[in-house]
């Protein structure tokens, strides 16, 4: 960015070597990890639902220019935030409104998964590997919540154990998928945004 007023905020300077902070090696240890390739395999076969004619533009956002997945997982985070605050703050006829939060964020967990496995397809080696490992994370994460809807009504201190253990993992694949987007500049957008002299310059 080359700016220098009060509206732009210059790139921070890039870290090599030693200066690099934990966080970034294990996730630059991740893109050179080839074993994330074999994952590759089953979210790509069933990524090719996104492939049909009128629904891939839908579910990158063509019509709003850039990607639109980043903004739908917002919604069932939200709900299974609020679902499990109720669970630790709230009292016992909080319950079935806890109940139906979970729920909720399941049923907006499709539209979501959706427009994640769009987004997939457009990924390339080493950007693919991380998006695979979010894509697999999230997919133990909604496991997680689903046990925990399983079980809200005979075990509910299990239950709210499963959702604690999936808002954590919900948490670690949100960091990668902000790596993605952030770090890699990766996620549909339209063309003219990498060449209309604002931010950035996005080679990719």
């Amino acid at each position: 960015m080359t700016g220098s007023g009060p509206d732009h905020l210059p790139d921070a300077t890039p870290a090599t070597g030693a200066e690099r902070p934990v966080a970034v090696r294990l996730v630059q240890s991740l893109e050179r990890a080839g074993a994330l390739d074999q994952l590759s395999l089953p979210i790509g076969w069933l990524s090719r639902v996104t492939e049909r004619p009128g629904l891939r533009g839908a579910l990158t956002g063509t019509a709003l220019g850039h990607a639109v997945h980043p903004a739908m997982t917002d919604v069932p985070i939200g709900l299974w935030s609020s679902s499990l605050l109720l669970d630790v703050l709230g009292r016992e006829e909080d319950r079935p409104a806890s109940r139906r939060l979970l729920a909720a964020g399941l049923l907006t967990a499709v539209p979501t998964v959706l427009t994640g496995l769009a987004e997939w397809r457009g990924t390339a080696k080493p950007e693919t590997r991380i998006a695979s490992a979010h894509a697999a994370l999230n997919v133990v994460a909604v496991a997680l919540y689903a046990g925990s809807l399983a079980t809200r009504r005979r075990a509910h201190g299990r239950s709210v154990a499963l959702s604690f253990a999936a808002t954590s993992v919900a948490t670690v694949a949100g960091l990668l998928g902000g790596h993605l987007s952030a770090a890699r500049k990766t996620g549909s957008r339209h063309p003219s945004f990498a060449t209309d002299g604002v931010g950035p310059r996005l080679s990719r």
